[in-house]
C-alpha cells in the first residue's frame, strides 16, 4: 500500500457508502476530486484517523460530504 493518500486511493476499489464496511478507507477529496486526507471507516459515519502530524489518533464523525470509500482487495 502506498504511503501517500493519492496512491492509496488509486490502489483501492472505490465503493458506494452503502457498501462500505468497517476497515475500509475513507478518502476526503477536494472539489476537483484530489484526495487530501484518509481515515479508516469504523461504521456509523465514524472514522479513526490522525488529524495532523504529531497529533493523537482520534475517532470522529465524517465531517464532509466530499468523501470516497475504498476497499483493498
Amino acid at each position: 500500500m502506498p504511503g501517500h493518500v493519492a496512491g492509496q486511493m488509486k490502489s483501492s476499489t472505490i465503493v458506494p457508502k452503502s457498501e462500505a464496511v468497517p476497515g475500509d478507507l475513507v478518502f476526503f477529496v477536494s472539489k476537483s476530486g484530489y484526495p487530501y486526507h484518509a481515515g479508516i471507516y469504523i461504521g456509523n459515519n465514524k472514522i479513526i484517523h490522525s488529524p495532523k502530524p504529531g497529533r493523537s489518533v482520534k475517532v470522529e464523525n465524517i465531517w464532509s460530504s466530499r468523501v470516497k470509500f475504498g476497499t483493498i482487495s
